[in-house]
C-alpha cells in the first residue's frame, strides 16, 4: 500500500512544491526583505541598514545613499516608482539623523503618496512606519498600524524589522500604561536582536526594558540591566545612549554620582544645552538642599544661561526655581519674586500640558484596549476559521483517502482473485503433469510386457507390433502436451518471454525441456514425458547449458527458476 500511495500522491506533492516555489517570484535580500535589484544595489542597501543601526557618520551614510540611487536607477530601468519609494526612505532617515524633521517629513510624504501598497508592500510598510513617527501619530491608529506591520514582517520573514515592530509596540503600550505587555514585547525584540547579532539595538532596547522594570517595582532588575550596559563594549563611543543610561540611573536611584556623570557628558557639548540646563538645575537644587550654597549658586547660574535651549515647561520651571533661590540668597527678593511668578506660569503651562497628555493618554488607553479586544476577537475568529478550514480539509482528505482505500481494496481483491486463479491453474497443471506421468508409466509397462511376451513367443510379432504402436500413440499425446503448455503459460506468462530474451532463437524442444525443469521434474520424469531415454535428457540439458552460456559452477535449474 505504501508503494501504491507514493505512486499516486507523488504528482500532488510535486504540484505543491511547484506552487510554493512560485509564490515568491522575486529574490529578496537577507536578513531584510528588500526585493533584489542588482549585486551592487543589494550590497549598498544592506550596508545602509547596518549603517543606521550602528550609527555610522552622516557623511558615510550620505555617500552610500548617493551610490545606491545611481545603482537603483541602472538596475530598475522603467520602474521609477520603486526608485522613488526606496530612495525616499533612505533620504528621510538621513534628514532625521541630521536633525531636520521637516525635510524628512516632506521626503517621506512624497514617497509614501506615490507608493503602491499592492505592488510595493515592503516599501509601503517601511515608509508608513517612518511617516507615523515623524507625524507623531498615536492612539488606536498607531497601535493598529504597528500590529499590522508586525504580522507583515513576520509573514515575509524579515527578522530585524520584526524586532523593530516589537520595540515600537512595546513603547506604545508603555506610554498608555500597559506595562506588562510592553515588557513582553520589548523582551521579544531583545531575543531577536540577540540572535541576529544587532548588539546596539539590543543595548538601546535594554534601557526601555530597565525603565519598565523600575515602574513595575523591580528596582534590582532595572538597576542590574543598566549597570550591565555600562560594563559592556556594545555602546563604546555612543555618548548619547550612555548619557541616557546615567540619567535613568539617577532618576530611579537618586544617587548623585550618576547625575554628575550625565552632566559631564554634555557640559562641553553646545548642541545639548537643553540637557545641560536640566542637569545643572538638578545639581543646584541638590546642593541647596545639602546646605552647600556656593555649589548651588554656581550651577544655578549655568542653568539660567541655558534656559532658552530648554524645551519643556516643566524643565524651564525647574531652572527658574533654582535661579530664584539664588536671587533670594543674594538678597534680590523682588527679582526672585518675578522669577517665581514666571516659574508659576511655566508650571501652569506644564500642568495644562500634562492634563492634555493625560486626556490623550486615557483616550489612547481606551482606544487601544478596544483595539486589543478587537484584535483578540479577530484572532478568535481566525482561530475558528482556521479550525473550520482544518475540519474541511480533514473531511476532504478523509473522503479522498476513503476513495483511494476503496480503490486499493478493489485492487487487492483483484490481485487476490488473480492469485487464487493462478494457484488453481498451478494445481491443475500439477495434476495434469502427474496424470500424464502416471498414464505414461502405465502404457510403458504395457509396452514392456508386450515386448516380453513377444520374446517368449506367447504373442505373434504382427500382433505385438500392432499393440505397441497403439500404446505409443497414446503416450503423452500432442493434445495433452498442448494443454499442458497453455496452462503453464497462463500460470507463468513471462517465463517463455524471458527465456527467449536470455537466449534468442531457442528451439521448441529446448523450451519444453526448460519448462519441465522449471516446474521441478527430474530427468526420468522428463524422459517419459518427452518419450526419450534419460541419457538423452542429460545430453539435452548439456546443450541447453551451452546455449544459455552458463559457467561450470552455475546451476541450470537455479538459472531457469530465476527467470520469473
Amino acid at each position: 500500500m505504501y508503494l501504491w500511495a507514493m505512486k499516486n500522491l507523488m504528482p500532488i506533492a510535486f504540484l505543491l512544491i511547484f506552487l510554493s516555489a512560485c509564490s515568491d517570484s522575486h529574490r529578496r535580500i537577507e536578513p531584510f526583505r528588500w526585493t533584489a535589484v542588482s549585486p551592487l544595489a543589494d550590497s549598498l542597501t544592506l550596508s545602509l541598514e547596518y549603517g543606521f543601526v550602528e550609527y555610522e557618520p552622516v557623511e558615510t551614510l550620505s555617500s552610500k545613499i548617493a551610490a545606491l540611487e545611481e545603482a537603483m536607477s541602472r538596475g530598475r530601468e522603467g520602474d521609477s516608482v520603486a526608485v522613488v519609494c526606496r530612495m525616499g526612505l533612505w533620504r528621510g532617515r538621513l534628514f532625521q539623523r541630521l536633525g531636520y524633521p521637516d525635510s524628512a517629513l516632506e521626503v517621506i510624504k512624497h514617497a509614501y503618496e506615490v507608493c503602491d501598497s499592492a505592488k510595493y508592500p515592503y516599501e509601503f510598510n517601511r515608509l508608513r512606519g517612518l511617516l507615523r513617527q515623524l507625524e507623531r501619530i498615536g492612539g488606536t491608529t498607531a497601535y493598529c498600524q504597528l500590529d499590522e506591520e508586525l504580522r507583515f514582517y513576520q509573514d515575509i520573514g524579515d527578522v530585524p524589522m520584526t524586532a523593530v515592530a516589537y520595540i515600537n509596540l512595546g513603547s506604545r503600550l508603555y506610554h498608555v500604561g500597559e506595562y506588562a505587555r510592553s515588557l513582553e514585547y520589548l523582551k521579544k525584540a531583545n531575543e531577536i536582536n540577540s540572535d541576529i547579532g544587532f548588539r546596539k539595538m539590543l543595548s538601546k532596547n535594554s534601557i526601555n526594558i530597565a525603565n519598565v522594570e523600575f515602574i513595575l517595582g523591580n528596582d534590582s532588575e532595572g538597576r542590574e540591566i543598566l549597570l550591565g550596559l555600562l560594563d559592556s563594549d556594545d555602546l563604546e563611543g555612543d555618548s548619547t545612549t550612555i548619557n541616557l543610561i546615567y540619567r535613568n540611573l539617577y532618576a530611579h536611584t537618586d544617587e548623585i554620582e550618576w547625575l554628575f556623570k550625565a552632566y559631564g557628558g554634555v557640559k562641553n557639548d553646545d548642541s545639548r544645552r537643553d540637557l545641560k540646563g536640566l542637569y545643572t538645575a538638578m545639581l543646584s537644587k541638590y546642593f541647596f538642599v545639602k546646605q552647600q550654597p556656593d555649589s548651588g549658586l554656581c550651577y544655578s547660574e549655568i542653568a539660567y544661561s541655558c534656559l532658552p535651549a530648554v524645551a519643556s515647561y516643566e524643565n524651564k520651571a525647574s531652572v527658574l526655581d533654582v535661579y530664584a533661590s539664588r536671587l533670594e540668597i543674594k538678597g534680590e527678593i523682588d527679582s526672585a519674586l518675578q522669577m517665581r511668578k514666571q516659574m508659576e506660569l511655566y508650571i501652569d503651562s506644564a500642568n495644562m500640558e500634562m492634563q492634555r497628555d493625560d486626556v490623550v493618554r486615557l483616550s489612547n488607553v481606551r482606544e487601544i484596549q478596544l483595539a486589543i479586544a478587537a484584535e483578540r476577537e479577530r484572532a478568535q475568529k481566525m482561530k475558528l476559521n482556521y479550525l473550520g478550514v482544518i475540519f474541511v480539509v480533514l473531511v476532504v482528505a478523509g473522503i479522498i483517502f476513503f476513495l483511494f482505500y476503496r480503490r486499493y481494496q478493489r485492487d487487492q481483491i483483484a490481485r487476490r482473485d488473480n492469485r487464487l486463479e493462478i494457484e488453481k491453474e498451478q494445481r491443475h497443471l500439477l495434476a495434469l503433469t502427474l496424470a500424464m506421468e502416471e498414464k505414461n508409466n502405465t502404457f510403458q509397462s504395457i509396452v514392456d510386457e508386450i515386448g516380453r511376451m513377444r520374446k517368449e513367443g506367447t504373442i505373434d510379432s504382427a500382433g505385438a507390433a500392432l499393440l505397441q504402436n497403439i500404446v505409443k500413440m497414446h503416450l503423452a499425446g500432442a493434445e495433452e502436451r498442448d494443454s499442458f503448455r497453455r496452462m503453464f503459460i497462463t500460470v507463468n506468462p513471462e517465463f517463455v518471454q524471458r527465456l527467449n530474451e536470455r537466449c534468442p532463437g531457442l528451439s521448441e524442444s529446448y523450451v519444453k525441456l526448460a519448462t519441465y525443469i522449471y516446474i521441478g521434474l527430474d530427468n526420468s520424469q522428463i524422459a517419459r514425458l518427452l518419450v526419450i531415454r534419460p541419457e538423452s535428457v542429460k545430453q539435452a540439458r548439456w546443450r541447453l547449458r551451452k546455449q544459455l552460456g552458463l559457467e561450470k559452477d552455475e546451476s541450470l535449474d537455479d538459472v531457469i527458476r530465476s527467470l520469473v
